[in-house]
């Protein structure tokens, strides 16, 4: 896999070059995803801890901190996709969508493709999510769960619109992503950090 942090070593690095290694680790998941946990094909939790004496929890049923979760990736791929699609432009727009301690380092690779010249097209398919664990009990929730990503359909491109992406081992790359409620109380999740998981044979199998 490519080096874990792309940003640190883009000093060392042509701006071009820099940035289309960013992109092409994961098309622009986080320079996290370089870096790829081993484990076996994910499975679901085996249950929610209860909620206290007289403790409304967050969500109703695991399925329901699922769907936020989900929800709360799509948000995230759709303004990922939007930023790198338009070379990079205005990167400050993805802190809407992911927490404070993932932004400051996406901003950076969107501006490192800005810089670069590079720009991609093609949306991301997201599908195949399952959950990891879910503590929805306290009054912040904690979800983390799996996803499967195919980029088939996305490029990188350059300046003057030639195809610069590089070859990958596949398309389909499967996701962990952790997420938690954008205040207390509250339904709605954000992403705090995703990284790419090494067994990806659940997503080949949809």
């Amino acid at each position: 896999m490519p080096d874990a942090s792309p940003a640190r070593s883009s000093r060392r690095m042509p701006r071009p070059r820099a940035a289309l290694a960013v992109l092409s680790c994961a098309l622009l998941l986080g320079t996290a995803a370089c870096a790829s946990p081993e484990g076996d094909a994910p499975r679901a939790s085996a249950g929610t801890p209860s909620a206290a004496a007289g403790e409304k929890p967050i969500f109703a049923s695991d399925e329901e901190a699922l769907a936020a979760a989900v929800e709360a990736y799509e948000a995230y791929s759709e303004m990922s996709t939007r930023i790198a699609s338009e070379g990079g432009a205005r990167p400050e727009r993805i802190a809407e969508v992911v927490g404070a301690d993932a932004a400051p380092e996406l901003i950076a690779e969107f501006e490192a493709m800005s810089e670069a010249n590079l720009r991609t097209s093609g949306v991301t398919k997201v599908y195949g999510a399952r959950l990891m664990k879910a503590d929805h009990s306290g009054s912040v929730a904690q979800v983390s769960a799996y996803f499967c990503r195919d980029v088939s359909k996305v490029r990188i491109l350059d300046a003057s619109g030639a195809d610069v992406t590089k070859p990958r081992e596949s398309d389909i790359t499967a996701v962990l992503g952790e997420f938690e409620s954008v205040a207390e109380g509250s339904p709605q999740l954000i992403l705090k950090r995703a990284q790419s998981w090494q067994d990806n044979s659940f997503c080949k199998s949809q």
